[in-house]
């Protein structure tokens, strides 16, 4: 799903950017205003930045989980091991995006 994204948002002006824009926009609007209801008092603009920190943060750790077992990974974050806690996992990257969403 990721690279979906990262594809269609590069390819703004093609058949899948204009799809993939006209399906999620819908479910844009509708995060930015739950997000609003959530958090009175922050403008449109920290709802959208805050939107996509949580969504990257939460697809950059499920792509941890499968990157874990790579050993170019492994070299690279030295401590981590193969097979990653996925709860504890979690639970960091729950309490990391509240910390970033009650943020002002």
């Amino acid at each position: 799903f990721a690279n979906i994204v990262q594809i269609s948002l590069a390819q703004h002006d093609s058949t899948v950017g204009v799809m993939f824009i006209k399906i999620m926009r819908p479910m844009v609007d509708a995060f930015i205003k739950a997000l609003g209801l959530a958090l009175p008092g922050q403008d449109d603009r920290q709802l959208h930045l805050k939107l996509h920190f949580m969504l990257g943060s939460m697809l950059h750790g499920m792509r941890m989980l499968s990157l874990s077992k790579n050993p170019s990974y492994r070299d690279l974050h030295v401590g981590f091991s193969a097979q990653m806690d996925t709860e504890a996992l979690m639970e960091h990257m729950y309490r990391y995006i509240v910390a970033g969403l009650e943020a002002r």
